[in-house]
C-alpha cells in the first residue's frame, strides 16, 4: 500500500511528536525531587524486608566495622542483630536488638543479658538501620540534588547528595547510590563539614516483603530474644 504525501506527512509528524517526547521526558524527570518521589511511591508497598549491611565508621585513627542483619515487619517490628565480621551460618552475633511491637529490647548473647530500653535512651534504638527510616528522612531532607547516573558492570545508579532533616558538625551531608531500576539504596556515605567521611553503608542483600518468622521478634520466658 502507497501512502498518499498528505498521510506521509501526519505519520512524519506523529514520529516526530513521539521521539521528541521521548527525548526531553526522561531528562526533565531526572531530578532529585522526581527520584525521591518515586521512591517514597515505592516504599509504600514494602510491609516486611531483610537486609544485609555492612557498615564503616571513621572513630579518627581508625575505621571501625560492622556487619549487620535486620529483619522487619510492618508496623513495629524489627530485630538487628551485629557481627564484627560477615556472619557465618548459625554464627552468634555481638549485641541483638529487637521490637517486640511495645518496647525495644538489647540483649547480649554471650552475657545472656537483656534490658529495655527507657524513652530517654531511644536515640539508642537501630532506626537508621531500618530501610523505611532511610527513605522517611530522604523525604524530609533539607536540601537535595541529582549528581547523574553512575554505571558499574551491568547495573545503574541514580546518585544523590542529600542535607537530612538534622545535620550538624559530624554529619554534614550525605551521597546515596539508588539502584536505578528498583530504586533502592545500594550505599549511603556520611560526610562532616570538612568533607570527610565519617559513616559508610553498603547494602549487601535487600530481600523485599520477606516472610519474616514472628519467633524473630518475640523474648523468651527466660528474658532472652529468641535465637536465630
Amino acid at each position: 500500500m502507497v501512502l498518499k504525501p498528505g498521510r506521509i506527512v501526519i505519520v512524519l509528524l506523529i514520529l516526530l511528536l513521539c521521539a521528541g517526547f521521548l527525548y526531553f521526558y526522561p531528562r526533565q524527570s531526572l531530578n532529585a525531587e522526581n527520584i525521591i518521589h518515586r521512591t517514597l511511591k515505592k516504599e509504600k508497598n514494602i510491609t516486611s524486608y531483610y537486609l544485609m549491611l555492612e557498615m564503616e565508621f571513621n572513630q579518627g585513627n581508625k575505621i571501625r566495622e560492622h556487619f549487620v542483619q535486620v529483619w522487619y515487619t510492618s508496623p513495629h517490628f524489627f530485630r538487628v542483630e551485629f557481627f564484627p565480621s560477615y556472619p557465618e551460618k548459625n554464627g552468634q552475633p555481638d549485641q541483638v536488638i529487637i521490637s517486640d511491637g511495645v518496647k525495644i529490647w538489647l540483649f547480649s548473647p554471650e552475657m545472656g543479658d537483656y534490658f529495655a530500653l527507657s524513652p530517654s535512651l531511644q536515640e539508642l534504638t537501630p532506626t537508621p538501620f531500618l530501610l523505611n527510616t532511610f527513605v522517611e528522612g530522604l523525604a524530609k531532607s533539607r536540601e537535595s540534588e541529582f549528581l547523574g547516573i553512575e554505571k558499574k558492570e551491568k547495573n545503574a545508579y541514580y546518585l544523590l547528595r542529600v542535607i537530612p532533616p538534622v545535620s550538624g558538625k559530624e554529619h554534614a551531608y550525605e551521597e546515596i547510590w539508588l539502584e536505578k531500576r528498583t530504586l533502592l539504596p545500594v550505599q549511603i556515605i556520611s560526610y562532616d563539614q570538612q568533607e570527610q567521611v565519617q559513616q559508610r553503608v553498603l547494602f549487601h542483600k535487600t530481600v523485599l516483603n520477606a516472610d519474616n518468622p514472628e519467633e524473630l521478634f518475640k523474648i523468651d520466658e527466660k528474658g532472652g530474644a529468641v535465637s536465630q
